[in-house]
């Protein structure tokens, strides 16, 4: 992203002291790389020729929140390596997704689904003139210890559905990985993303770091703008609704895009 967002000296900084937040990243800058919640190891690849451009007088930003269980300091070293290729060998330049949904209140013991929809449609209409066309290569999604389930569908205007990526696994598990084949946007105008929980505990569990939890998708396109978006401020979940034994609830969404080669 541009040196001006979250300026500031290189180095380790506390996220609330440059107002640094997942969504401000994603609009300005772009998703590089994500990693699986306690995943002690995971490899970001593309296909070949893909890749994810960097460009010039750009800076990188890693965001790290961590939970020591225990009662005893603890000392990690975390290590992120990038893999360049060359220019020459780049067939297709990958921009970022990001989505996420910040309207979390896990009710107590029980099951929920927080779901939110964004309509692409009306902003690639008037960046390409044209409806998303776009194909998606990879995605991974976030959450953490009452997290059951991720799911991203594909809608079309007739209300016809397609499940993009979806995952049932646990944490500390790879959450994240490559669709094969790429899933292709062509006739669809939005995309949905649902998070599923059990909140075991006699207290509600809002969004947050530590014990609290997240909802949120990362994925790459060969669009050329990274798209961002969802509940970005946190707040209320609305429209609770109970299907079964689980308490349902869907919060409109705040939609983003911006050129993924500034």
């Amino acid at each position: 992203m541009p040196q001006s967002t979250f300026a500031g000296e290189d180095g380790t900084f506390d996220c609330d002291s440059r107002n640094y937040n997942e969504a401000t990243a994603a609009i300005f800058g772009g998703v590089l790389f994500a990693q699986s919640t306690q995943a002690p190891h995971e490899v970001q690849a593309f296909p070949a020729g893909m890749a994810v451009k960097i460009p010039p007088r750009a800076k990188l930003f890693t965001q790290i929140h961590l939970l020591n269980p225990g009662d005893t300091p603890m000392t990690v070293t975390p290590k992120i390596a990038i893999q360049p290729i060359l220019e020459s060998d780049v067939k297709t330049l990958m921009a970022g997704i990001s989505f996420e949904d910040q309207a979390l209140a896990l009710p107590a013991m029980m099951a929920s689904r927080f779901s939110v929809e964004c309509d692409l449609s009306e902003r690639h209409q008037a960046i390409f003139g044209r409806s998303p066309d776009f194909n998606i290569y990879y995605a991974l999604a976030h959450y953490h210890e009452h997290g059951t389930k991720l799911t991203i569908d594909a809608i079309k205007p007739t209300g016809e559905t397609a499940t993009v990526f979806t995952t049932a696994n646990k944490v500390g598990d790879v959450l994240g990985g490559p669709i094969d084949p790429p899933f292709s946007m062509a006739g669809y105008t939005k995309l949905r993303m649902s998070c599923e929980f059990y909140n075991p505990t006699p207290k509600v569990v809002g969004w947050g770091v530590g014990d609290q939890e997240m909802c949120v998708f990362l994925a790459f396109s060969d669009s050329p703008y990274n798209w961002g978006g969802g509940v970005l401020q946190e707040g209320p979940p609305e429209n609770p609704v109970m299907v079964g034994n689980m308490m349902t609830y869907t919060n409109g969404c705040t939609l983003f895009a911006n050129d993924a080669s500034r």
